[in-house]
């Protein structure tokens, strides 16, 4: 399995204040896709933020 954290304010601050993408590159045993998380980064735990589906 592959993940990648992309955080959108680490480039651009306004962009998505307090949120990360977790990004499943590659997934052997089940489906690839892309997963929003909060970010509490002065803690350093991320928790899944509600999903529209």
């Amino acid at each position: 399995m592959v993940i990648l954290l992309h955080r959108d304010d680490y480039y651009n601050n306004d962009e998505r204040p307090g949120e990360a993408d977790l990004i499943v590159a590659k997934n052997r045993s089940g489906p690839a896709g892309t997963h929003s998380v909060a970010a509490a980064l002065h803690q350093s735990p991320f928790r899944l933020m509600a999903s529209a589906a």
